[in-house]
């Protein structure tokens, strides 16, 4: 290994391609196929080429991916991921890896320097193909810090969905589930990088339609008990009005409030289709008086806090330790 090691520095300082030897599992290892390389393409004409600047002259291993190495160190690696100090204890000289070397160079990146990505619509593709290698190779710390809210801005639920599932987070879900529209859950949304739909799996289809109702069911009601089923104050000044015009004032003000949460659930007013978490929020706004606001907030703050709990359930979703 300190053969490796010598010659990966010195070629590495001159600016050469390295040579790698044939021989990439340890004759200690006790791991099966882990990962392969197909030698025919790594031959003696299209050896691969040292990565720009994540290479470093007394770096003590080797990571290949696609057609650029890496000369990195083992206790940066061994420190941050399980799989890969796992390797390295087994005695391989070179870690050939998988994924696309543009991902890896992300990961070596934020393995060394921490991160800074945003979670927004142009870096959610490189936070997305970075969190699945966080978490083939268990690197959970970062995992972590990445996933911290706010969550992902601008993005297509159905995106975040995919990703949730993949990297196993189930706590990004219930709130994706409900805001994700049935059209798109349907049909999918096309990327023009990719140039293709992307769509969801046929049971979050069925997840998020079975999961709406229950929501709708639930703004109904919130609706019926808040705004239809409330009893006039007895310090109402429009109670003994004869004019019956003046009389049903009141009530005609609660009518058009209850109108306009049904515009914002529907998304006509504040593009948010169907979000009846958002509607009873903008309720409170609308019927909480200036001055006496905790005492008018308080029933509302109870149905957000109940409608949130319910959330995993109508969508079918197991997130431990929700709430």
């Amino acid at each position: 290994m300190s053969k490796l090691r010598g010659q990966a520095g010195e070629e590495a300082q001159a600016g050469q391609k390295f040579k790698f030897p044939r021989l990439l599992t340890p004759t200690n290892s006790r791991t099966t196929t882990l990962y392969t390389v197909d030698h025919n393409v790594y031959s003696e004409t299209t050896s691969p080429v040292r990565h720009a600047y994540l290479s470093f002259t007394d770096g003590n291993i080797v990571i290949l991916a696609d057609s650029n190495y890496f000369l990195v160190h083992q206790g940066l690696l061994a420190r941050h991921s399980q799989v890969l100090g796992h390797l390295i204890t087994e005695g391989w000289l070179v870690l050939p890896l998988p994924e696309p070397s543009d991902t890896i160079a992300c990961f070596l990146q934020v393995l060394c320097d921490g991160t800074s990505l945003t979670c927004d619509e142009p870096g959610f593709a490189t936070v997305a193909s970075l969190l699945r290698v966080l978490i083939t190779y268990k690197v959970w710390r970062i995992r972590h810090d990445i996933l911290q809210p706010p969550g992902p801005v601008g993005v297509a639920r159905i995106e975040v969905i995919k990703l949730a599932r993949d990297i196993n987070t189930p706590f990004l879900l219930p709130y994706d589930l409900l805001r994700c529209t049935p059209s798109d859950a349907a049909t999918g949304i096309y990327k023009l990088k990719v140039g293709a739909y992307i769509r969801l799996d046929e049971c979050d289809l069925m997840y998020i339609l079975r999961g709406r109702e229950h929501a709708s069911r639930y703004f109904s009601t919130f609706i019926v008990n808040e705004l239809e089923g409330r009893i006039p104050s007895a310090l109402c000044l429009r109670r003994n009005e004869t004019s019956l015009l003046e009389k049903r004032a009141c009530q005609m003000a609660f009518e058009a409030i209850t109108f306009k949460l049904l515009r914002d659930v529907n998304g006509i007013s504040n593009h948010r289709t169907s979000d009846p978490l958002y509607a009873i929020t903008d309720a409170e706004l609308v019927l909480t008086r200036e001055g006496v606001s905790e005492e008018n907030s308080s029933p509302f703050l109870q149905q957000k806090k109940t409608f949130g709990g319910l959330l995993p359930g109508w969508f079918s979703v197991d997130v431990p330790k929700w709430g």
